[in-house]
């Protein structure tokens, strides 16, 4: 994939590289003080402090890594596989890596520190309302972190997109969507509330509405895989590439159907 060739989706102009860089800098900003409460805590052999600090931290830098991978430098390749009648795409490989490691280090300083804390058992200096508040929060969140780290091990990636002839199943990692072809009304680029977001919408037959928003870990900024969507949808005479492989091909020369009507 060249990852210039396709236009952007019109809703999708907005250039969010300045945004991207700020928050993957904010993260790195966050995780300094967690390196040093850490090597302070190692240093006083606090191991339970140390351990909750520099787990909080690498996932800090481990997520500003990926995003500065997916939404700055965009520096994508989606691992494909043919199946004997569909065509499944991936990840890029570095994205799944740098996920999983930020969401498994994530789980485990939230995890500690909603248990530890409470118990006193950290160096962490709180409020007495704050050894019951910040706990809850970790727990929570740790929750949320664990979700897709565990729906992951069930399947080959933390998403993914499965094209078939008949239809299509895609999941972001909390929730999946799956549809035929047939039962979709329409494939846009935003909804009225989502403008500037870099979503597949789906209209469907029911009138309900389903959207996807992983689409910048599988391709350069998630173009050419809204466009190789909305090609096989409107193009049904095309489908059966993705049954032979000839898909892939199709994806690697963006050859898709860029009209909107």
């Amino acid at each position: 994939m060249r990852g210039v060739a396709l236009p952007r989706p019109v809703a999708w102009r907005g250039d969010r590289t300045a945004l991207s860089v700020a928050v993957s800098l904010a993260f790195i900003g966050a995780a300094v003080p967690c390196g040093i409460k850490g090597v302070e805590s190692v240093t006083a052999a606090d191991y339970p402090t140390a351990t909750i600090a520099l787990a909080a931290g690498a996932a800090l830098v481990l997520l500003a890594g990926t995003l500065a991978l997916v939404a700055v430098a965009q520096s994508i390749t989606p691992l494909i596989k043919e199946e004997h009648d569909a065509t499944l795409l991936l990840p890029d490989r570095k994205v799944q890596v740098l996920y999983r490691a930020s969401f498994l280090t994530g789980v485990t300083s939230t995890a500690l520190f909603a248990i530890l804390v409470p118990l006193r058992k950290t160096s962490f200096h709180l409020s007495e309302g704050g050894y019951t508040f910040y706990p809850i929060w970790a727990g929570v969140i740790a929750v949320l972190l664990l979700i897709p780290l565990v729906r992951s091990l069930r399947r080959e990636g933390m998403c993914y997109v499965h094209l078939t002839v008949s239809g299509i199943k895609l999941d972001d990692g909390y929730s999946s969507f799956e549809s035929r072809w047939t039962d979709i009304k329409k494939v846009a680029d935003s909804t009225p509330k989502s403008k500037g977001r870099r979503l597949i919408v789906f209209n469907l037959a029911d009138d309900t509405t389903r959207s996807f928003n992983a689409t910048g870990m599988f391709t350069p900024g998630g173009v050419a895989l809204y466009w190789m969507i909305r090609h096989y949808w409107k193009h049904p005479e095309d489908r059966a590439e993705l049954a032979d492989g000839r898909a892939l091909d199709r994806l690697r020369d963006e050859r898709f159907d860029t009209t909107v009507p």
